[in-house]
């Protein structure tokens, strides 16, 4: 031909008009393909990152998006028997003597653990009762409001004695990971709580206006004899 390139059948050309061998144009062509494959990915996880990150009001810089949308996904895939997921669970309460929070966010609790109280008589009045609780808030739940109440409540089901209430809004403390959890300590102490009669009780901690933990407690008299004051002599 009067342009002087070769018409090889074989060979193909590109932009800059230079004859390659096909099988290296079929090379080059899966390679971009697979290129176009992978961007369409990313494209898609960027997509999915941003729409997550609008959702938890936190801007997300653009070279942690991927990473923090597999986080957001680890955080999400947390799911109880019912398929819910947690965004405010409770992790862990208990029954104390006394119960304090400390600095750096440590819970302390005095002679936890326990649910039965023995009283030798009805009505009952005890002289304190502490609550020591952890609650977790995933990441974009931390910048809002969560009610909590904590409510004594016999057999029945009928609120018995005080209640407590309290608004969850903690924030992110400095240097927290994007899409990591919030762990808040809780502590309260219940005075002079009375208890009408012998049976079982249980406090209810409901979160954002659902049941999230109970905690058992029986009254019930003393194991043993009653000895009762003779007449005097």
């Amino acid at each position: 031909m009067g342009n002087g390139h070769n018409e090889n059948p074989t060979s193909c050309y590109f932009a800059n008009q230079q004859p390659v061998p096909t099988a290296i144009a079929l090379v080059f062509v899966a390679l971009r393909l697979i290129v176009e494959h992978v961007e369409g990915i990313f494209r898609t996880q960027v997509r999915v990152v941003r729409q997550v990150g609008q959702v938890g009001g936190v801007p997300l810089k653009w070279f942690h998006r991927i990473k923090e949308q597999e986080d957001h996904a680890e955080v999400r895939s947390v799911l109880d028997h019912r398929g819910t997921v947690y965004h405010v669970r409770l992790q862990s309460c208990m029954l104390a003597d006394g119960a304090r929070v400390g600095g750096y966010g440590k819970l302390y609790i005095f002679g936890g653990q326990w649910d039965r109280l023995f009283a030798p008589s009805v009505p009952a009045r005890h002289p304190i009762i502490g609550i020591g609780l952890v609650v977790e808030l995933a990441y974009h739940e931390a910048l809002k409001d969560h009610p909590v109440e904590i409510t004594l409540r016999d057999a029945d089901g009928s609120h018995v004695g005080p209640k407590a209430v309290l608004n969850l809004r903690v924030g992110h403390p400095v240097g927290l990971e994007p899409a990591s959890s919030v762990f808040v300590p809780i502590a309260l102490e219940m005075p002079q709580i009375e208890f009408p009669q012998y049976g079982r009780y249980e406090w209810v901690v409901e979160m954002d206006g659902e049941t999230e933990g109970r905690l058992p407690l029986t009254v019930a008299p003393p194991p043993g004899p009653v000895l009762s004051a003779g007449p005097a002599l």
